[in-house]
């Protein structure tokens, strides 16, 4: 079973940066070549209180850019795949800095540190990944 390790970090615990977590800088490391999301639900089926965002998602685009949401925020990023470990870093400041997965292929599942998994979406934010990009 080949895996990657995805681990999350919210602002204020920090994880460091990818060379502190053992990603050669000078690596710029490899994507997915399509679109994918994953999502994680936050309460049991039905439990989900009325105005709360019931779940965590990300979705990963085949040029690098990333959208994740822990919270009510969307933090803009990037991500890419060292070895087996998946990392996701923001662009600006938001609650994530840094957030990094196990990647487990044949589930088509990621795995955060605290072993929540996160299964594959059937509909990721494709709009985010195909809209242009300022600049």
């Amino acid at each position: 079973m080949r895996t990657w390790k995805l681990a999350v970090c919210c602002v204020g615990i920090g994880c460091g940066t990818p060379e502190s977590q053992g990603v050669d800088s000078e690596d710029s490391g490899a994507l997915f070549p399509d679109i994918r999301g994953y999502h994680r639900p936050l309460f049991k089926p039905g439990d989900c209180p009325e105005d709360f965002n019931c779940s965590q998602w990300v979705t990963l685009c085949p040029d690098g850019r990333a959208l994740l949401l822990v919270t009510d925020i969307g933090n803009q990023g990037h991500y890419a795949l060292y070895d087996e470990t998946l990392v996701f870093t923001a662009d600006a400041a938001g609650d994530v800095e840094a957030m990094e997965f196990v990647v487990v292929p044949e589930d088509d599942i990621l795995v955060d540190l605290d072993g929540n998994v996160w299964a594959r979406d059937d509909s990721p934010e494709v709009e985010f990944c195909t809209e242009e990009v300022p600049g």
